[in-house]
């Protein structure tokens, strides 16, 4: 019995472990290490969540952007009023850096196509008030050509005009005097004063390049000069003989 109890002693005498004070200070810095470990984890875990909720946010505006640029490319409808009252609508488009015309520009004196920002090649056939023609005229490349006929208030043929590769070659005023429509040329002035006047009615349609400076005229050749006559021979004079 005796030998049973000496045993058991030594036993838990085995079991106390006490560490030396360099061990213990090392385990301190290991558990403080991993302490803060783990609380950098979950400060990272907390940016990470946050940063996928910004990303949610910056998809779903990116993509509400989308949608929006989306519309504005396939254009949208411009209504003006005048006294509250509906006076045109044109079709536009944004071609990425400004609004453009787009397809037909309904007015109240008729309907003006555009494509992408530029005149369509069309024939222009406007009104004036009381449906009474206004003018008409060709479009190509976004110059006017041909025959352009301006009409007076009564709804008459006035001016024409004549176009070539969008450059103003001559101007006319509508004559029935001797019986048919015959256009009389106008002058410098006259012209000078016509182009003003259309300058003004067609300032809502700055799509249209018009080259309305006169023509100049090409200098003409100088015709030659004609020869000098040979000087006359000197007199003989009296009493001269004859050379042999």
């Amino acid at each position: 019995m005796h030998r049973l109890v000496c045993s058991c002693s030594l036993f838990l005498a085995a079991a106390v472990v006490v560490l030396p004070g360099c061990y213990k200070s090392q385990f301190e810095t290991e558990k403080t290490r991993a302490e803060d470990l783990h609380k950098k984890s979950k400060e990272v875990q907390a940016q990470l969540d946050a940063a996928k909720r910004e990303l949610g946010t910056a998809q779903a505006r990116t993509q509400q952007l989308e949608a929006q640029l989306s519309g504005l490319r396939a254009g949208g409808t411009l209504v003006s009023y005048i006294d509250g009252k509906p006076a045109g609508r044109e079709s536009i488009r944004w071609d990425g850096t400004q609004w453009v015309r787009q397809g037909d520009s309904s007015r109240a004196g008729g309907t003006i196509k555009f494509d992408n920002g530029r005149l369509a090649d069309q024939t222009l056939m406007v009104s004036q008030a009381g449906d009474k023609p206004w003018y008409t005229g060709a479009v190509k490349f976004g110059k006017p050509e041909g025959e352009w006929i301006w009409f007076d208030e009564g709804g008459k043929p006035h001016m024409r005009e004549v176009w070539a590769a969008g450059r103003l070659v001559e101007v006319g005023k509508a004559s029935t005097a001797k019986g048919p429509l015959t256009w009389n040329k106008l002058g410098p002035k006259d012209r000078e004063a016509w182009v003003k006047t259309t300058s003004a009615a067609l300032r809502d349609l700055p799509e249209l390049a018009r080259e309305t400076s006169a023509p100049v005229a090409a200098p003409t050749a100088a015709a030659p000069k004609a020869a000098s006559p040979l000087p006359p021979l000197p007199a003989a004079k009296k009493g001269a003989k004859p050379g042999r």
